[in-house]
Formats: C-alpha cells, sequence, structure tokens
C-alpha cells in the first residue's frame, strides 16, 4: 500500500475541554456516526498508519459506541452508502498491503473487495471508487467489474505520481479526482468509464480537498496558491475560480452543507484552530468553536443540524458534534482513545 499523505499540518495548540454539554435529539434519530477508534489497540504503532484502530459506531448523541471490527490490522476511512445498508473502509496488514473491505452495519457478511484504499459509495450504492496502486480503480459493491480509470502511473513511475478519487457527483455521471501528474497536486474530474478527463485547477501552489455541490454546479476546494491555504470555490467545469477566505493564515477542509447554501471549514485566525462556517460566496464568516485546541475534518449532518468535526487536545484526538442552532458542543468519545474519521450513515 502507498498510503500518502499529501499534506500534514501540525499546530501547537492547547487549551480548555468541552464536555458534557447535552445535544437535543431532533425529534427521531435519523443518522448515527461510524468512526475509527484505537481504544482497544494492542498499542502497536506504525509510522505511517499510527496506532492500529478498529471501525466502531455510536449515536449522535454518544451513546451506544459498539465496536464492529475484531481483526490485527490497521482500519480506517469508513464510509456508509448513502441507504446506511453497508459500510466500506480500508484495512491495512502493513504499509505495502492494503484492501478495501465492505460489511453490513452489525460488521456482519465482510468481504474482502480489492487491494487498494480510500473507498468511496456511488449516490445509487451500486458502485465503489477506491486508489490501488496510485490510480483511480471502479468496482460493483460485491467487488465485481473492477476497472482502472486513470493509467498515466506506469509501474516505473508510480512511487512519483498519485491519483487519489474524491467523489462521485450526486448524478453519478462524473468523478472528482486529485492528482500530481502533471509534478503539482491539482484538480481534475471525469467520466466514470475513465473518458472526458478534465485539469479543472493549474495552479503553482497544491488544490485538493474538494467537494461537489449537492447540485453538483459548483466545487469548493483548498488552495496554496498564494502561499497559506486559502478556501475557494469553482463551476464544476474549472472556470470562475473565486477565493471566498482572505486571512493571512490558513483556512482549510471546506465541505458544503445539504442544501448548497453554506460551506463548513477549519480557520486558524487569532491563534487558534476554529471551526467556521460561511454563505457560498464567502459572506457571514461564523466562529462555531472556542478553544486552543486543534481541530480538522469539520462536516455536516444529513439534515443540516449539526457539525461533527475532530478535536486534538493533549496528544489525544475526540470527536465532537456542534448543535447549529443553539451553538451547544459536546465531546461523544471523551478521550477513549484517539477517535478519527467520523462519517454520518442514515438509518432509514
Amino acid at each position: 500500500m502507498k498510503y500518502l499523505i499529501i499534506i500534514t499540518l501540525v499546530i501547537l495548540l492547547r487549551g480548555c475541554d468541552i464536555n458534557d454539554i447535552p445535544i437535543s435529539l431532533e425529534n427521531e434519530m435519523k443518522y448515527d456516526i461510524v468512526f475509527i477508534s484505537d481504544r482497544d489497540s494492542d498499542g502497536q504503532i506504525h509510522i505511517e498508519l499510527g496506532t492500529k484502530g478498529e471501525v466502531y459506531k455510536m449515536n449522535i448523541d454518544g451513546t451506544n459506541q459498539t465496536r464492529i471490527t475484531h481483526n490485527d490490522a490497521w482500519d480506517f476511512t469508513p464510509k456508509s452508502s448513502v441507504d446506511g445498508k453497508k459500510i466500506v473502509y480500508t484495512s491495512a496488514k502493513d504499509w505495502l498491503i492494503s484492501n478495501v473491505y465492505i460489511m453490513n452495519p452489525d460488521g456482519s457478511n465482510l468481504s474482502d473487495l480489492a487491494n487498494g484504499e480510500h473507498p468511496t459509495f456511488s449516490n445509487n450504492n451500486s458502485k465503489i471508487i477506491y486508489n490501488t496502486s496510485g490510480l483511480v480503480g471502479i468496482m460493483n459493491t460485491d467487488g465485481s467489474n473492477k476497472k482502472i480509470l486513470t493509467s498515466w502511473a506506469d509501474s516505473i513511475f508510480s512511487t512519483l505520481g498519485q491519483d487519489f478519487p474524491v467523489q462521485f457527483s450526486s448524478d453519478d455521471q462524473r468523478i472528482l479526482f486529485i492528482s500530481n501528474r502533471s509534478n503539482n497536486y491539482d484538480i481534475y474530474s471525469m467520466n466514470i468509464d475513465g473518458s472526458n478527463v478534465k485539469l479543472l485547477t493549474n495552479s503553482n501552489g497544491y488544490d485538493g480537498s474538494c467537494s461537489y455541490s449537492p447540485d453538483n454546479s459548483q466545487i469548493v476546494f483548498t488552495s496554496y496558491r498564494n502561499g497559506k491555504g486559502q478556501i475557494y470555490i469553482m463551476h464544476n467545469d474549472g472556470n470562475n475560480q473565486v477565493q471566498l477566505t482572505t486571512t493571512s493564515e490558513f483556512n482549510i477542509n471546506p465541505s458544503f452543507s445539504p442544501n448548497g447554501k453554506e460551506i463548513v471549514f477549519i480557520s486558524y485566525r487569532d491563534n487558534q484552530t476554529e471551526v467556521y462556517k460561511m454563505d457560498i460566496d464567502g459572506s457571514n464568516q461564523k466562529r462555531l468553536t472556542n478553544g486552543n485546541t486543534i481541530k480538522t475534518n469539520p462536516s455536516f449532518s444529513p439534515d443540516g443540524l449539526k457539525i461533527v468535526y475532530e478535536q486534538r487536545e493533549n496528544n489525544i484526538t475526540d470527536i465532537m458534534i456542534i448543535e447549529i442552532k443553539s451553538g451547544k458542543i459536546k465531546n461523544l468519545t471523551k478521550g477513549n482513545g484517539n477517535n478519527f474519521g467520523p462519517y454520518f450513515r442514515s438509518i432509514f
């Protein structure tokens, strides 16, 4: 497995804790959270993979935290199908060998689908894109009809170049991906059969951390073209690239709200790394968290009422949740091991 970390940001901040603040559950619970935790790890640490972790799930109020996988490997990047009936993830025996697995939400019916990593479901639940040997692959959810969609990185140059699949468009007709095939990380898109590849960004700095808007019309992304990371938005064909943040320090990890009207992101302002949200034109930038801790990877819940993110303090990473209307914040994992990669799973 080539487990390539594109950008690593280390910020030495410490601060206060936010614990045990009640989070109201909106009428009925319609989704839960799948995530990775090393709480039951045997303590083995790998320089690329970190401490061994397993796939867990929990209710959105942090209750009923349940371990789903049980194996002697490093598990990471869990994702749920849109219908909530399957979970796909990567499991690595070491840094050279990783495989994509699929299972039911309770861990049953586990199946090894392919050699690769970083899998993501299509919106119609029928296909999975993944990274395999530095290229973008696609397959059916049962592992059949595997196809490699990109071919530029042959065996000689594959250690130098990588294509990273990011997301299906909501109509499942296009795939968004990141590639350094031009010796610089840029954003591309292509048809789901690998045809009609389009270069969407072409700057001197890293462009990535991207996603489609719910209606596919726009793409939000992070760019280091002017030094510090800033958040941009563009049309889905790469035209009309507009810078949304202009602070002197970095702004990263943007993600659309379900209605496509807002963007949540991480910003380093006032000497603190905090969660912010803004309108898609860059207006109404609002700070949602406060405290000298490292926050990363925020995302909206499917109903747009909550935001989940990772928070690191005193060398422990926890999963936090914000109730947007009230502003209440709760630590869901409360220091029970390191916890990463929260992903909402719809329950129908």
